[in-house]
This record gives C-alpha cells, sequence and structure tokens, in this order.
C-alpha cells in the first residue's frame, strides 16, 4: 500500500535573466509562428533541489509550486508538479517512458505523443467545427494546432538534446495546450516533460515549464549504473547461492492473516490473508480439474496466493492474487484482479497477467471498457527476483543467518513495470529477530519490517505510517463488521 509524497516548496530565487533566451537553444525549428509573448514575469525558484532516483534528474521548481513524488501513471516513474493556487490551471508531469523498439530516438517518441495528443480531438467531434487552421504540414484529421516544434534543442548549461513541441486546440470550448519535451537517456529510454494549462494562460505556464527544464539535471549515466551495481550483484550472489531444498523449506505450507490500521486512531485500514505452498502451475485456475491439466499445467513449484481488502472513503477495494514460479526459477506466471466495490455493486476492475520465460515477460492488462494492454520486457540477465521470491524472501534470508544488503529487478504490479527493489536486513535482539529495511523503488520511501529469527513478520510500519501486524481470521472478524468482509473469505 503506497502513498504519495507532498513536497511545498521554500526560499524563493529569481531567475529574471531566464528572460534573455537562456531557456534554451533550438538548433532546427519547424516553420510554425511562436505565440509566446516577449514580456513576462519570470517566476521565483525554489533554492531547494528535488531529486527523482530512478530518472537520474534533480529538479528546481517554482517557490509556490507542490511536487508530488507518487507515479504520475501506471508504468511509469516520475513526479508532478502544479501551482498552490490551482486557479492558474497548470501542471506538469515529468515520467519515464521505455519501448522495446531501440531504434527510437527522441523526435520519433515525441510524434508519438502529438499523435496521441491529436487522437483525442477528431474533426468529427460534434461540438467543435473542422479544423481551419490544418495547414504547413498539420494533420486535417484532428482539431489540434502545431505552434511549434523544435527537433534539435540543446537545453541547460549541460547542453542536452531534447525533442520539442507545443500544441493547442483552439476551436474547442475550455479546450488546453500541452507541450512535451522529451530527453533520450538511453537506448528505448526517454526522460519526458508534459504541460497542459489552459490556452488563455499558456504563455506564462511555458515560461514556468521551460525554466524547470533548463534547471534541471541528469546523472552520467555511467555514475547512475555503477552505483546500482554492487547491491545488484550482491542480489545475483545471494540467489545463486539457495537450493531447492532452500526454497522448498521456505515454502512450507502456511497461511497468515494481517491487519492494517492507523495506529493513531486505531482504525481498520486493510486486511490481507496471504498462503504460501508448494504447489503445481495448474493451481492456478483452481476451477479447473486436474484431470484436464496439460502437460505444462503439471510442472511443480511455489504458489503464493493473496486475499485482500481495503477501506477506500466509501467504496471497498478487493483483490485477489495467484503467483506461481516453478523451482527452476525459469518460468513465472502471476494473474492479479482488483475491484472497486460499492456495496454489492462493482465500479470497476482491473485484471493482470504475467507470463515470464526464462529472460521473456509479458504484460497484459484487461479493464471493462477498455482495449486490453500488452507489454513485453526483457528481464535482465542477473538480479531479478519474482513476486513469489519477494514473500519467500525474509525466510531465505533468516535460513542464511547472515545479515545482507542488496537489490533486485522486480515487476511491481502497482507501477505495471519493471523495477529496482532495495532490501537490508539486519540482525536485532541479540541475533533472535531481524529489522528489514526496504526500498520498493529508487524514489520510493523506505519502510521497515521487524521479524522474529525465522524471518515472519512481527510489525511493518509503512512509509505513511500505517502498522501491519499478524493476527488470526476470529480477530479480523472482530475487528471488522461481518458484511465487510467477502463471504468467500
Amino acid at each position: 500500500m503506497q502513498f504519495p509524497t507532498i513536497i511545498r516548496t521554500s526560499k524563493p530565487i529569481c531567475y529574471a535573466l531566464l528572460l534573455t533566451g537562456l531557456l534554451s537553444t533550438s538548433l532546427s525549428a519547424q516553420n510554425q509562428p511562436d505565440t509566446q509573448p516577449k514580456y513576462i514575469r519570470a517566476p521565483q525558484m525554489s533554492d531547494k533541489p528535488f531529486t527523482i532516483p530512478s530518472l537520474g534528474l534533480t529538479l528546481r521548481i517554482p517557490a509556490d509550486a507542490i511536487l508530488d513524488m507518487a507515479p504520475p501513471t501506471a508504468g511509469a516513474t516520475g513526479a508532478r508538479i502544479w501551482p498552490q493556487d490551482e486557479s492558474e490551471g497548470w501542471h506538469i508531469t515529468v515520467f519515464s517512458s521505455i519501448t522495446s523498439d531501440r531504434s527510437q530516438n527522441a523526435n520519433t517518441a515525441l510524434d508519438a505523443l502529438i499523435s496521441s495528443f491529436e487522437a483525442l480531438y477528431p474533426v468529427n467531434l460534434e461540438r467543435a467545427r473542422p479544423n481551419p487552421n490544418a495547414k504547413m504540414g498539420q494533420n486535417p484529421a484532428t482539431l489540434v494546432r502545431l505552434i511549434r516544434r523544435d527537433d534539435n534543442l540543446l537545453v541547460g548549461s549541460a547542453r542536452h538534446h531534447a525533442a520539442r513541441a507545443y500544441l493547442d486546440v483552439p476551436n474547442v470550448k475550455s479546450g488546453v495546450a500541452r507541450g512535451y519535451t522529451v530527453f533520450q537517456t538511453g537506448r528505448g529510454q526517454f526522460v519526458i516533460f508534459q504541460l497542459q494549462a489552459p490556452q488563455d494562460s499558456f504563455a506564462a505556464a511555458r515560461l514556468t515549464y521551460e525554466t524547470i527544464i533548463t534547471l534541471a539535471h541528469f546523472r552520467d549515466p555511467v555514475e547512475i549504473n555503477a552505483e546500482r551495481a554492487t547491491p545488484l550483484l550482491a542480489g545475483a550472489s545471494f540467489l545463486e547461492m539457495l537450493t531447492k531444498k532452500d526454497y522448498d523449506q521456505a515454502a512450507e505450507d502456511r497461511t497468515v492473516f494481517y491487519r492494517l490500521y492507523a495506529p493513531s486512531t486505531s482504525e481498520e485500514i486493510a486486511w490481507q490473508r496471504v498462503q504460501i505452498k508448494l504447489g503445481q502451475l495448474g493451481d492456478l485456475n483452481p476451477n479447473r480439474p486436474k484431470t484436464s491439466w496439460s502437460q505444462p499445467e503439471r510442472e511443480f513449484g511455489y504458489l503464493v496466493t493473496v486475499d485482500a481488502r481495503a477501506l477506500v472513503k466509501d467504496k471497498t477495494l478487493d483483490t485477489k492474487g495467484l503467483f506461481f514460479l516453478s523451482r527452476d526459477r525459469k518460468t513465472e506466471r502471476w494473474s492479479l484482479k482488483t475491484e472497486v466495490i460499492d456495496g454489492k455493486r462493482v465500479l470497476d476492475s482491473q485484471t493482470q497477467t504475467l507470463v515470464r520465460d526464462d529472460k521473456h515477460l509479458t504484460i497484459r492488462t484487461e479493464s471493462p471498457g477498455s482495449s486490453p494492454s500488452t507489454v513485453d520486457y526483457r528481464v535482465p540477465d542477473k538480479g531479478y527476483i519474482s513476486r513469489v521470491e519477494v514473500y519467500l524472501l525474509p525466510s531465505l534470508v533468516a535460513k542464511m543467518n547472515v545479515p545482507v544488503s542488496f537489490a533486485f529487478y522486480n515487476f511491481d504490479p502497482q507501477l505495471n513495470k519493471l523495477t529496482l527493489r532495495r532490501e537490508t536486513f539486519s540482525s536485532r535482539n541479540s541475533g533472535k529477530g531481524w529489522l528489514q529495511t526496504t526500498k520498493l523503488t529508487e524514489d520510493a520511501t523506505t519502510h521497515e519490517t521487524i521479524r522474529d529469527a525465522n524471518g515472519r513478520l512481527l510489525r511493518q510500519t509503512l512509509a505513511s505510517g500505517v502498522v501491519m501486524e499478524p493476527t488470526n481470521r476470529n480477530q479480523l472478524l472482530a475487528l471488522w463488521r461481518d458484511s465487510t468482509l467477502p463471504s468467500s473469505r
């Protein structure tokens, strides 16, 4: 359970010189008229830098702005920025984008972003008339107007190469203007700054946007990779030491209930039931008889089943997860279904399914009313940990009985992407227990878990302050009203 981090800035600095043209240098711009006014007051910027480790990026933002480190979209990493005075209407999203097509560059990535925005405003919208501005190479099938495009920007003092475009929708009432700036940070890897603002105040928002980008600093990718290498190597070495017997013992059949609550108010937030056991791939579909299983479904491995319920305002959030890992670690399958429920009515749902065969991983996401989406990843050669192993890890560390600190690549279903997860296990209570410190992503706040000598959870404190503790079904029934518990659990 993750909660956003809200950061308010302080200590303003005025960068008035940015008005003189230091924002960026364009080596080639398409011949659209630039409507940026000549005289706009430069924003006062905070002197406190904010770092987004996963992007290797450090930002300065306006002194009167708010920065939210929560993931801006599923499958992305980054942050959102908006003014404290929300009447200004603008917001900036900074996010990562990774494609399996390694031939993509900043310009082709910008093409895709423009096409996606244009698709939101086709000319056949009943609320608008055909676009009279469709000229100079613009797309006549959309109401979107390309204000300016620069394919070869050199941004900031470090002269980072980028591609940028500004667009608006002049013939749609209450239309928005959009800006995109794309930096390529690796093969098929990009960092994107997206601006959205009302058309009538876009010029001022654009200056704030360009100021933030000009002051942004990217770390050297070589330096970032070197910093990650040591904990990743430690994680890979730890996994290589383990035997099938170690995994079998860690996956002994057990079911544990957990309660999540706010300690300051004793308010119940959520509960979980986690079952770990040895099993077969076919067990992922409990409604299918074993007699009809195919040969691959008869493969033995490790099974984790997670049932959970959380209260979100006046709604409930139910989650059912089934996770499988083969004994040779080469085959991974799981499904995760989440439903938003109001009383007895399902308002929304989403199902994620993951299929991994050795180094090839595919994640499919389905929601009612939307087309399914599928994303392919190549798993790193070393340092990847499955979802099943995330649950087994504390028991495996306790069995080795050696304090460790390492990192793993892991597919995070909440973020819907591969992330770098960091774990540290240190001895406590004179060797009779463990303190586990976890950082789910490079941008996340750490949280701590107290465990017994066997690695079993005693108390976990999340970054939000919510506490998770083991309990049993009877205690849960005493804490929750029967009507809030699914009848099947």
